[in-house]
Formats: C-alpha cells, structure tokens, sequence
C-alpha cells in the first residue's frame, strides 16, 4: 500500500504521493486515529528534539532545524481510486444498502490501486467523522470481515485441480441437489444443470458442483491443509491500521468441508489477495 521514501536512497517508482490528510482522534492530539498514517506514524513524526532558545529575536543565531520526518508514497492510482469511489458510491444509492467496498490490486505485486468505501468521509474533513455510524468500522476495507459465499469457490477449485482430482473438462453431473453431513446443498437458483464441466461448474457458480469437488473429490484433510497454504483466517499484512481477521473454524471442530464456505468470515482484501482475479460469480 506504501513505500516508505528516503530522497538518499534509490529505489522504486511511486505512482502517486499524498499529503497527511488523515483522520486524528481530535483536535490538539497529534495521534492519527487509522489508516497509513497510524501504521506509519513513527516514521512521518520524525525524531524529537528539543532546544533553548533566547526570547530576545536579536539574541538568535540560527534558527535550530529539526527532522522532518520521513514520506509515504502511495500504491494507490488516483484515477482508478476516483472510478471506484464514484462506482461505489452509485452501486450503494442504486441497491439501496447500508454500504459498499471496492478493491483493485494488481495482480502480478498484490499493491493495492484502490479502495473505495461508501459511506465515506472527505478525509481533508476529519472532523466528520463523528457522523458515520459509530458501530460501523472507519474502512470496511480492511477494518470488518465478511461471509465469502460463492467467492471461496475459485479457492475449492483451484485446490482440486492443483491435487489433479480434476481438470477443466472433468464432468459432473449436477442433479441438483447435494447431501453435505446435514447440510443439504442447492444450487443459487434451484436448478438442475445436468452434465456440466468443471469450466461450467465455475461458469454458473453451481454449488451442487463445488460441494461434490470440496467433499468427494478434494476431502475434508486436504482441503484444510491447502486452506492453511492459501493463508485463509491469516491477516493479509497490509500496512493499514486495524486489519480484521477472524480464524477458521479448527478441523476438530468437525464442521464438513462444503459449510465451510459459508461459515468464515474473512477479511475483503486477504480474500482477494489469495485470487489475484475476479470472480463475478452471482449468488
């Protein structure tokens, strides 16, 4: 998300630099209350100092210099950050909900390009801070975990084709129906799609098809094994303030492999860090 920049030092390329528009807890109190400049704050504030100097201005030799502090460059891409704040901001008024959250990486460094919630405060603004809803975390981004649903399906998938369990144009076919322990499992519209291919399991986000791949084909060691590698329940270690993690629920716990996708909740940008794609499935 940040670079920390030293003009001493060559390095990277930064695409865009910020000034320290953040919110603080409140007036007078120098302690940023989230976001990079909380993660950051030892590096920005700079080093002490303290000096004596005469009341007199006549009496003054030099004018005592102090360490700036150091500068965050940004991973952020203003223009792709300004797109997504006003498609957010549209999608939340168009459906009506309580609120949206959109991220961009890029997919081959997993820096973050934007990330947008909605309802936001101008950050040049601070003080109205205190008109978002108290219990509602400041960026639901990185501050709030959530219930993947049809998202954890890239994940069981590539799972099962990385063990070889199956391919592509492995077939299944899909009655519509799937008995997971007590979880009976149907797919998002109630249909029956016949023989399908693992390509059109993932096409129309069945989720008879991902059931019968996470139980019968990948199985219940295995796929808590690789939940562990992909990072799931771990945090992402973005360099924002406050980043919301909450462990899976433990193999002992004897939950059953499909449910489990619908019973972690998990942290937007560590989700999506795991994919580095999209995944426009409905639900």
């Amino acid at each position: 998300m940040a670079t920390a920049y030293d003009p001493h030092l060559s390095g990277g390329v930064a695409r865009l630099k910020r000034d320290r528009y953040l919110p603080i807890l409140e007036m007078g109190n120098a302690v940023p209350a989230g976001g990079i400049e909380q993660e950051y704050n030892n590096l920005l504030s700079g080093t002490p100092a303290r000096f004596v100097i005469p009341y007199d201005p006549n009496q003054l030799r030099e004018i005592p210099t102090v360490s700036p502090g150091g500068s965050i460059i940004l991973t952020i891409d203003i223009q792709l950050q300004a797109v997504a704040e006003q498609i957010v901001d549209e999608a939340v008024a168009s459906t009506q909900s309580d609120s949206g959250t959109i991220i961009i990486l890029d997919p081959r460094t997993g820096e973050v390009l934007a990330m947008a919630t909605a309802p936001r405060i101008n950050l040049n603004e601070y003080w109205k801070i205190k008109e978002l809803d108290p219990n509602m975390p400041f960026n639901r981004a990185v501050n709030i975990t959530y219930e993947p649903g049809s998202v954890f399906k890239p994940i069981t998938m590539a799972i099962a084709l990385h063990l070889g369990r199956v391919k592509p144009d492995t077939t299944f076919v899909d009655t519509g129906s799937f008995q997971a322990g007590d979880f009976p499992v149907q797919n998002w519209d109630g249909r029956a799609y016949g023989q399908v291919t693992m390509t059109e399991c993932m096409q129309y986000s069945l989720n008879v098809c991902l059931a019968h791949v996470a139980v019968e084909e990948i199985g219940e060691a295995d796929f808590y094994s690789y939940l562990n590698q992909f990072g799931i329940g771990q945090r992402s270690r973005i360099d924002l303030a406050g980043e919301a993690v909450y462990p899976y629920v433990p193999r002992e716990m004897k939950l059953g492999v499909f449910p489990i996708w619908r019973a972690i909740p998990s942290g937007k940008l560590s989700r999506l860090r795991r994919f580095k794609l999209p995944a426009p499935f409905p639900q």
